[in-house]
């Protein structure tokens, strides 16, 4: 039996730097039953289960937050210049005192582990400049100093380091899709790594065709697009590209009424690799791949053109809710011409 979701562990990606980033392997992202008619409206959904991206502000709320802020960072400029011009004159005077002070305070800071290492070293400790002591050519000012750089830079660094969630299996089955054109870009807002995605359900929704944007998932092993409206065989042959699919389903489309539908999937599927384990969710036989292999070696080159339905022979998806009214009005304007003619 397949798993639908793949559990949180840790995951090391070749191109990540693991000193930058910590990858976690998630559970799937679910946007099923999400009422989404374009594969864009990802943008702004919040899935049923899983973590994704943070959601993006509009691009109008976007320009009115950095015209905010950058009205906030000039008030705030202009009342520091206010008050360093008040205080410039007093700091003047004392401005020598207080560098050595620092100084000194730092140099106390890191006294103790600046001399364990120069014993641990058996560096010895020139103690007769009047300046204080000195190892080399620095003193033990510039000693501390540069250890207290050091340590900031390292908790910098630790600061910088960000956790990544990588989702495997992601769940946009039951919505009303009608194209995957830009569904990578789209999921790049969404996620981590969307070309790292495994399982991906399209099923039921409202697709008549497979967008070559799939190409764009070159590691899927499961692909779901039951239940749509494909109707020509020939979107199949977008899907022979992915090299690593092992179940994909296309039933409940009108393809699926094509005679010799079975067998043309599989020798389409083989033209290429021959990963594919199952489709419809029924094991691929022994026989079936024999049947396969012969199609595509004595008949696939011979094949012009697959058998298509005609225009009016196939199920379509229901119209858009603004094409139906457009569709009524028209309806509507054309029964009042009608009417106001025979009247005339």
């Amino acid at each position: 039996m397949e798993e639908t979701g793949y559990m949180e562990s840790t995951l090391k990606l070749d191109h990540v730097d693991p000193k930058q980033e910590i990858i976690l392997e998630n559970k799937s992202l679910d946007f099923s039953f999400c009422d989404m008619t374009d594969i864009t409206d990802l943008k702004k959904k919040e899935p049923r289960a899983g973590k994704r991206k943070p959601i993006q502000d509009s691009d109008n709320e976007e320009e009115e937050n950095n015209k905010t802020a950058q009205l906030n960072k000039q008030l705030l400029a202009q009342e520091n210049a206010k008050v360093e011009d008040g205080k410039r004159a007093d700091d003047g005077a004392n401005e020598g005192e207080g560098e050595k002070l620092k100084t000194k305070k730092v140099a106390n800071q890191y006294a103790p582990a600046v001399f364990s290492v120069m014993k641990q070293s058996h560096i010895p400790l020139i103690n007769n400049d009047r300046n204080g002591p000195r190892m080399g050519n620095m003193d033990l000012t510039q000693i501390g100093a540069t250890a207290k750089q050091g340590e900031e830079a390292k908790k910098e660094g630790a600061k910088k380091k960000t956790i990544k969630r990588l989702c495997r299996t992601l769940l946009l089955n039951n919505n009303e899709i009608r194209s995957l054109e830009g569904i990578f870009p789209t999921l790049e807002i969404v996620m981590n790594y969307p070309e790292r995605l495994k399982w991906l359900d399209l099923s039921f929704n409202y697709l008549t065709k497979i967008h070559s944007d799939i190409l764009n998932f070159p590691e899927l092993k499961t692909l779901y697009l039951h239940g749509n409206y494909i109707y020509q065989l020939k979107e199949v042959k977008k899907l022979a590209n992915l090299s690593q699919v092992i179940s994909l389903t296309l039933h409940g489309n009108p393809i699926e009424q094509i005679p010799g539908y079975r067998l043309y999937i599989i020798g389409i599927m083989f033209s290429k690799y021959t990963t594919l384990k199952k489709l419809d969710s029924v094991i691929i036989t022994n026989k079936e791949d024999e049947q396969a292999y012969v199609w595509n070696e004595k008949l696939h080159g011979k094949v012009k053109k697959f058998p298509e339905f005609a225009d009016d022979k196939y199920k379509k998806p229901p119209q858009k809710e603004e094409d139906a009214k457009t569709g009524d009005k028209k309806n509507e304007d054309f029964k009042s011409n009608m009417m106001q003619n025979t009247q005339d």
